[in-house]
């Protein structure tokens, strides 16, 4: 109950945290929104006071038209503008808005598609005229005349010239540019501007200077529109036009800014070195300089230079983390261009603006770095939670996998019993079978008996109670005895002796039948193995995938005081432990990696090997693995006893779970049956203990296999199994024997000799194995032999002292030496030999 009240508590905490950063996400989104409305509105005010030639305001109305959003926003900027900026005002508030009016209806009913697309094809296919006209033109003006022939020639030559390419280059973005909706905020800009200033023609009384003025305004307004909308759109990607779109805009903005003032500055200054600033951080050095260059123009012309100086300065300071310092040399190098060029008196007039733009810039990229940093933070905590719900569903989906296995393995075990139950029911006759039996006993050996009318008429009573009485026996023991029979009626009947055995006969006849026929066992034996197999493999998982936080806890601790840096420590495993270290920083580290390596090893109670190190999505994790501690350098050899095919089945591999394994298995019996059966337990023995099955599990499977196979044969049907299991992680070896012969160890010359009195596989039901423990080391020698190298009469002495001076031999040296030895006796059987020399573990 109170894991369940935590669990509810955490997870409503987690609940308000998100809650509260859903909130926090909103209120920046409306920020940012905001922030954008305010910047379109600001530049539709600045915009809105731009006076070019004539008396002409021409760029903000070009500004409102170009823009695709914020319409609202620069619609308020520049009916500020006119309120407070213009002498007639209501005029540019009425054009203003019918231009806005007019986008939105246009924008409703008619919807950028195909429309637009046909008109592009349109333009496209007429310039494609235009320009085949031309040729056409060109080429039959050469058969009339030579001057329309050289007019030919002339344009055939400029196509050749690399600035053509590019004019043609830039006349097809400019057409692709064309060909959308932008003709019609065109059409609607020329409109708004020729109201504007056809009132003033009315207004002025149609003087020549209004005229001009409605003519450059009905001429400048289109193009600025054009200019301004590739860039705002990103209607295309020619790095020269959007230069030049960009540059208008600055331009533009900065020129604008001249009329306005900023606590009695001109604000075209804070906003000039804003945009180098913010051009050079964005942009890069060339851009910037240009950009400077550009707006230094619009500004002042003779502080072009100063600007330029400026954008250089941040690019060669500021980027490199150090942005404040990026600005203050920027600063400096606009000032000191700025005291050459207009004097010390320049710098009360150049000081203040340029520290207002400055401090604008450097407050916009911090609130723009704390914006990234809290977008990384908030991606790290998107990411950190999906982790953490991976591994939550790894892990539920792993405990339910297991709890699956285990009512599996329980349903297994059940039907095991189950059919064990059956098969010893089915093994005992049913009591009509056995009445069946006793009567057809009674009935051949009474026949002809002179006491028939008393046994089964005076005496009919006992005689049935005598019979059901055999019947009973039958049944709990198998078979029945005179003891069984009242003295009255042994007195009486001379074939008493004779009906038992015919009945003990029978019943045994017909229990064997049943046995044959009966595969209840066999089913019950599978179901059993099965089981056994599953459950092995769920405790080998809960031991190699075991954490352990107390071990753990050490090597943080351990690793605090050796300096090493860390983010987390995960100790895993059991005589395969691991140890990762996540974000590892070893660059103060107080010891040495053997030293760590060594500490950490004795820690574990294992011996690590060397570290590696994996990088995952920038964060490094060394790893340590338990190392082996020995490797195995083994020989075989095999000599069958006539020459012919070998009974015995010699087998030497490893599993992936590092342990080593060493099989010498020996069929009963001679010839190809033999052999069958020996090579069918090799086979069978190295599939299961490579697939990580246990010793004991496999060979309590491999005993029935070959019990169940021997049932129905005719021949011996068993073999003996000499299995060594060597853990190469710890030296811990298990000498594992069913009816072998003995083993060998040989240490320092000292031999020692292993052995065990067992049945071979598959003659009894239960499984009649021993398992001899006995950890090897280095330099050891490890020989295993078959039954026909030492038989019966043969206690071993000869081997042993051959073994006590085998240190300078090599494991082929000796196996041949014993199987030789073997072999030159009269009549011998078929022999086998392994021998295995113990080494260290290569480190790699």
């Amino acid at each position: 109950m109170q894991e369940q009240v935590k669990e509810t508590g955490r997870s409503t905490a987690g609940v308000k945290k998100e809650a509260k950063a859903v909130k926090e996400g909103r209120a920046r989104a409306w920020l940012r929104l905001f922030g954008e409305q305010l910047l379109f509105g600001g530049a539709g005010y600045v915009l809105g006071h731009a006076e070019l030639l004539f008396g002409t305001f021409p760029l903000g109305m070009a500004f409102l038209c170009a823009s695709r959003g914020h319409t609202v926003a620069i619609l308020l900027g520049l009916l500020v503008s006119a309120l407070f900026r213009m002498q007639s005002p209501l005029v540019y508030l009425c054009a203003y808005c019918a231009a806005a009016l007019l986008r939105g209806v246009i924008g409703l009913l008619w919807e950028e598609g195909e429309q637009d697309a046909a008109v592009g094809r349109e333009i496209r296919e007429k310039l494609r005229a235009s320009r085949a006209a031309l040729h056409e033109t060109g080429e039959e003006g050469g058969e009339r005349t030579g001057k329309k022939s050289l007019l030919a020639r002339l344009y055939a030559g400029l196509e050749r010239t690399a600035a053509w390419k590019i004019g043609r280059r830039l006349a097809r973005e400019m057409q692709s540019v064309l060909c959308r909706s932008l003709l019609l905020r065109l059409g609607i800009s020329v409109a708004a501007s020729l109201l504007i200033l056809l009132w003033r023609v009315i207004d002025g009384g149609f003087q020549y200077y209004d005229l001009f003025a409605a003519l450059f305004g009905a001429f400048v307004t289109p193009a600025a529109v054009i200019l301004y909308a590739i860039a705002l759109d990103g209607r295309t990607k020619d790095r020269i036009l959007l230069a030049l779109s960009w540059g208008t805009l600055l331009f533009s903005a900065v020129f604008a800014a001249e009329r306005l003032l900023l606590l009695g500055f001109s604000f075209a200054a804070v906003l000039a070195l804003y945009l180098t600033l913010h051009v050079s951080a964005r942009r890069g050095v060339w851009l910037g300089a240009g950009a400077g260059l550009l707006v230094g123009i619009a500004y002042e012309p003779l502080y072009a230079p100063a600007f330029l100086l400026a954008a250089l300065a941040y690019a060669l300071v500021g980027r490199r983390e150090y942005p404040q310092g990026g600005v203050l040399t920027a600063i400096g190098a606009f000032l000191s261009w700025g005291i050459y060029a207009g004097g010390v008196s320049a710098l009360p007039q150049l000081l203040p603006p340029l520290l207002l733009g400055g401090s604008a810039f450097t407050l916009v990229e911090r609130l723009r770095d704390r914006q990234k940093r809290d977008a990384e933070e908030g991606e790290e905590q998107e990411k950190k939670r999906e982790r953490a719900e991976e591994g939550m569903l790894s892990e539920t989906r792993c405990r339910d996998a297991n709890e699956r296995f285990r009512g599996i393995s329980d349903a297994f075990s059940s039907l095991s019993e189950m059919f064990y139950t059956l098969s010893d029911r089915f093994r005992r006759p049913g009591a009509l079978d056995l009445r069946r039996i006793c009567d057809n006993a009674f009935d051949t050996h009474c026949a002809d008996c002179p006491n028939k009318t008393v046994c089964w008429g005076l005496e009919y009573p006992a005689t049935l109670s005598t019979v059901n009485t055999l019947i009973s026996r039958l049944h709990t023991r198998g078979r029945v005895s005179l003891d069984e029979i009242p003295e009255s009626l042994r007195r009486r009947c001379s074939s008493a002796e004779q009906i038992l055995d015919t009945v003990n006969r029978d019943c045994a006849t017909l229990t064997g039948e049943m046995l044959r026929n009966n595969r209840t066992e066999i089913f019950a034996m599978d179901y059993e193995a099965a089981a056994s197999i599953i459950n092995d493999a769920l405790e080998e998982d809960d031991g190699e995938y075991r954490f352990d936080e107390a071990l753990e806890r050490r090597i943080a601790e351990y690793l605090r005081d050796a300096g090493v840096g860390f983010s987390s420590v995960t100790v895993y495993g059991n005589r395969r432990r691991q140890i990762l270290i996540r974000g590892a920083d070893t660059a103060a580290s107080k010891v040495t990696e053997q030293v760590l390596r060594a500490d950490l090893g004795e820690m574990c109670g294992l011996e690590l090997g060397r570290p590696s190190l994996e990088l995952e999505e920038g964060v490094q994790t060394l790893i340590l693995r338990a190392q082996k501690r020995i490797a195995v350098l083994g020989a075989e050899n095999n000599v069958s006893a006539d020459g012919g095919v070998s009974g015995d089945s010699v087998n030497l591999f490893s599993s992936k779970r590092d342990y080593f394994y060493a099989l010498i298995s020996d069929g009963m019996g001679a010839g190809r049956e033999a052999a069958f059966t020996s090579g069918l337990c090799s086979v069978f023995l190295e599939k299961m203990l490579r697939a990580g099955n246990r010793a004991w599990t496999s060979l309590r499977m491999l005993n029935n296999m070959i019990r169940s196979r021997g049932a129905n044969s005719l021949c011996e049907c068993s073999s003996t199994v000499d299995l060594l299991e060597l853990d190469l992680m710890t030296g811990e070896a298990s000498f594992i024997k069913s009816g072998a012969a003995p083993s060998f160890v040989v240490r320092r010359g000292e031999v020692h000799r292993l052995e065990a009195g067992t049945a071979p596989i598959g003659i009894i039901e239960a499984l009649d194995a021993k398992a001899t423990d006995f950890p090897l080391r280095i330099g050891d020698t490890v020989v295993l032999v078959s039954d026909g190298v030492l038989p019966e009469d043969d206690d071993g002495r000869w081997l042993e002292e051959m073994l006590s001076a085998c240190g300078e031999m090599t494991p082929e040296e000796i196996v041949y030496r014993i199987c030789l030895h073997a072999a030159s006796r009269e009549g011998h059987d078929d022999c086998s030999a392994i021998a295995l020399r113990i080494m260290g573990a290569v480190e790699g």
